[in-house]
């Protein structure tokens, strides 16, 4: 059986992404596409190049956030948002809100290892069914009367591309929700604190990193 590569489409602000993720393809398993795009470019990159994963440098830029917003609205696919370490001027759960699958933190000289694990992660998003998103439709809430927990915990496990999902779900729980919930969600070291941040924010419920 012939083994499936998996197209990739690169942007940042500049152009200069496609430069830098170059040992990104030295494997098999991903092809660029639209070499050198850049955000104004990239809805029309996605149209002309149809990748199965878009690779976006978030580049500390406000246009990156909007330019999330307008794919997910317009060309749903498959979005990994680069946040390069210490950069504060753009929160990358905001990212997340707009429909990016996932993010990953950018070393200021990502090493070879960096490349091999970004790899592997963009082959598990490309096969992630995407939908439209477009923010400001919420629906409207019953009110529901609870009483006794039927379960003493609520367990949720979620993979790649799961935040999203996980804001939209405890979004729709009232604040007196009354069992537990533990959440276990593969997402890359060092974002644990601000995903916790970012659904809490999102939610009426109290949410809070895990602690021993």
């Amino acid at each position: 059986m012939k083994e499936r590569r998996y197209t990739v489409l690169l942007a940042d602000r500049s152009g200069s992404l496609s430069k830098l993720a170059r040992p990104l393809f030295s494997s098999r398993d991903l092809i660029e596409v639209g070499a050198g795009g850049t955000f104004a470019s990239l809805l029309e990159d996605i149209r002309r190049c149809k990748p199965d994963v878009v690779v976006l440098d978030l580049s500390g830029s406000e246009e990156a956030l909007s330019t999330i917003e307008a794919v997910m609205a317009e060309r749903p696919t498959p979005i990994l948002a680069l946040h390069a370490k210490n950069e504060r001027r753009v929160d990358p759960f905001r990212a997340l809100a707009l429909g990016a699958l996932d993010i990953a933190e950018l070393p200021a000289e990502p090493a070879s290892s960096f490349w091999l694990e970004l790899g592997k992660k963009l082959c598990l998003l490309a096969q992630v069914r995407v939908v439209q998103h477009v923010r400001g439709k919420k629906k409207q809430r019953a009110a529901r009367a609870y009483g006794e927990p039927p379960f003493p915990l609520v367990a949720i496990a979620a993979s790649l591309g799961g935040p999203k999902a996980l804001s939209v779900f405890l979004k729709e729980l009232p604040a007196d929700f009354p069992a537990p919930i533990c959440i276990c969600q593969h997402i890359t070291d060092g974002f644990t604190g601000g995903l916790a941040q970012w659904l809490a924010a999102e939610t009426s419920l109290r949410v809070v990193e895990a602690s021993d």
